[in-house]
């Protein structure tokens, strides 16, 4: 009886240990995880308050809305504010790995369709749709809006849009790759 007792107390004491090594593993793949999409998310805005400052130097923006990353060919940094005059401007700053300094491309948004007469046009011509982010860019030197959704097919999909006339530029289909 004794010795059935202390087998047992031994199973119950591995028991206690593997459970609490599963809980450890556990508990640090959770820290791994939240460390990693922390890190993900502030790589992400590296260099944004550089670029405010450049947009507001070089382009004379005063106010500052908003700051996005846009990466076609190249990656970008938009900024997007208003002047002394209250001219709203979208500053598209080109960012290289090599740090170069390359030319800012300046877009007036009193000159271009606008992110909602863009998105109204979209909505129009895709009822089935499933809307996304629209956010402005530039494709081949030209600027344009980068509509994202998924279609009807279940197709997540990037349209381009001109900014100058509104009028589709580009458009890219990826379909699910566990297609059933």
């Amino acid at each position: 009886m004794k010795n059935y007792y202390q087998f047992e107390k031994q199973k119950s004491n591995r028991l206690i240990w593997l459970l609490s090594i599963v809980a450890l593993v556990l508990i640090s793949c959770l820290v791994f995880s939240i460390w990693l999409y922390h890190s993900i998310l502030v790589s992400k805005e590296t260099g944004f308050l550089e670029s405010e400052q450049i947009a507001k130097k070089e382009a004379n923006i005063e106010t500052v809305e908003s700051i996005e990353r846009f990466h076609g060919n190249q990656l970008y940094h938009v900024v997007s504010g208003s002047t002394k005059d209250h001219q709203k401007l979208i500053v598209f700053i080109p960012k290289s790995k090599d740090g170069k300094k390359q030319a800012l491309t300046v877009v007036h948004q009193s000159d271009v369709k606008s992110k909602d007469v863009i998105l109204k046009k979209w909505m129009s011509s895709c009822n089935e749709c499933r809307f996304v982010d629209i956010k402005p860019g530039i494709v081949n030197k030209e600027s344009i809006w980068e509509i994202t959704y998924y279609d009807h097919s279940g197709r997540y999909v990037f349209e381009y849009f001109t900014m100058e006339d509104g009028t589709l530029y580009e458009q890219l289909r990826l379909r699910p790759s566990l297609h059933k």
